[in-house]
């Protein structure tokens, strides 16, 4: 069974204030979603600033890029949504078994192991 699930994103950034020039020429990226076997109808719906350039949708990176001179607490946004298609398995209750495996349910110690020392 194939499942459907609508999702709508905000992505933001801006500098940090000490980090902050304005009228300073930038050029941003942020991701958008690539289309793919499980990701369709991908579409943009608002930004600010207006966006400068779209990557193509064969790109190994989808992004939308922003050229501007920087001001005052300028926020980079852009506002998408797309679908996400999953094959879904409904789970069986009655398939469940009572008998637990013996195997790989047993606490391991962590890569660095620490002891107290008295």
């Amino acid at each position: 069974m194939e499942r459907t699930v609508h999702t709508r994103i905000r992505s933001t950034i801006k500098a940090k204030k000490e980090f902050e020039e304005v009228g300073r020429k930038v050029r941003v990226y942020l991701p958008i979603p690539k289309v793919y076997e499980q990701v369709s109808n991908v579409e943009i719906h608002a930004s600010n600033p207006e966006i400068t350039y779209i990557a193509p949708v064969d790109a190994p990176q989808r992004t939308v890029y922003f050229e501007t001179e920087l001001k005052e607490n300028q926020e980079f946004m852009v506002d998408y949504s797309f679908d996400y298609h999953v094959d879904y398995v409904e789970l069986d209750p009655a398939k469940v078994s009572e008998e637990q495996p013996d195997f790989c349910l047993e606490e391991q110690s962590t890569y660095i192991s620490y002891s107290l020392l008295t």
